[in-house]
């Protein structure tokens, strides 16, 4: 499966999850998880509506997000573990196809 292929299915996989209810207020070593889920979506579907680019902003952003979603995912357990990995594997595939389609040949 291409890295394409794979954002498109976690992609998915992400717009038809539910937001876990324990999830919702709650902060992990003082990451807001209301904000970094909207972070990283809002990039992810800004990358997918852009056929793949990001500006350099919103890259500096999901950035941000990815490092601060290995620091939440450690900080989870269960169906909110699984939401935020997610999210993390979705910003560093995004991450590594824009880094894949910017190396010189």
């Amino acid at each position: 499966m291409t890295e394409a292929e794979q954002i498109a299915e976690c992609w998915r996989e992400h717009l038809v999850a539910s937001f876990p209810a324990d999830c919702r207020c709650q902060a992990v070593s003082g990451i807001d998880l209301i904000h970094i889920e909207a972070d990283t979506a809002g990039c992810v579907s800004a990358f997918l509506v852009r056929g793949g680019q990001l500006d350099p902003w919103r890259l500096a952003v999901l950035g941000l997000c990815y490092h601060h979603l290995a620091v939440v995912v450690s900080g989870l357990n269960g169906e909110a573990r699984d939401y935020f990995s997610r999210l993390e594997k979705l910003a560093g595939l995004v991450f590594r196809t824009i880094r894949d389609a910017t190396r010189p040949s």
